[in-house]
């Protein structure tokens, strides 16, 4: 199967499982997450139009009490990582990195009870701790090796696996890039260290893909 058969598949599939549609799921939300062209693409002169995406992660960044990235004010001093997890079957997952302009960072843990290909759930568990300067040094170098803010579309997509979803807020600048289930390379690199970090023990009920 081609990709572009794999994404028109992938998007009715999304529009039938998902409690809560994809493409609508940001209607009336408080927060707006991405600009409005985000994950549009052209595949061999396709147009696919990023809404159902978009629409899909916001819906689990409300359900994970997050703030939008997009939105904050450009002139914040503090620079913003954050890894939105979401796989198939198992709990949506959001881990955040608040670095200061004094060189401090605090890492803050969300889980929701929902699954990442259906309904988003609620939030059921908070942990925040500090981050010391290697590990900081270490999340910087992991997201330069990835060009966030010039990163070409994700060429893979599918059904069964998880959604990897990066973004990055500057003084000036937010970038987001997602890909799907990514096994090796720079995105499974820096997915795993936010893992790491975050102190996520994987387990049969809590797999790692």
């Amino acid at each position: 199967m081609n990709k572009t058969s794999i994404l028109i598949a992938l998007a009715l599939m999304t529009a039938s499982c998902a409690a809560t549609p994809r493409s609508e799921a940001i209607v009336g939300s408080p927060s707006r997450y991405f600009p409005d062209t985000t994950f549009d693409e052209t595949i061999d002169d396709v147009f696919f139009d990023g809404k159902d995406y978009r629409g899909w992660y916001s819906n689990h960044l409300a359900a994970l009490q997050e703030r939008s990235l997009f939105e904050m004010d450009g002139g914040a001093e503090e620079i913003y990582f954050r890894f939105v997890w979401l796989r198939t079957f198992h709990n949506p997952v959001a881990i955040k990195v608040e670095l200061t302009r004094e060189n401090t960072a605090t890492l803050t843990f969300k889980l929701a009870d929902g699954a990442g290909g259906y309904d988003a759930g609620k939030l059921v568990k908070v942990e925040e701790k500090d981050l010391y300067k290697p590990q900081i040094e270490r999340i910087q170098s992991l997201f330069d090796a990835i060009n966030i803010c010039d990163e070409p579309p994700d060429e893979s997509a599918g059904f069964d696996g998880a959604q990897w979803i990066f973004e990055r807020r500057d003084t000036s600048t937010y970038c987001v890039v997602h890909r799907w289930t990514p096994q090796s390379g720079p995105y499974w690199d820096l997915g795993r260290y936010f893992l790491e970090l975050a102190e996520f023990v994987e387990t049969k009920d809590q797999p790692i893909y």
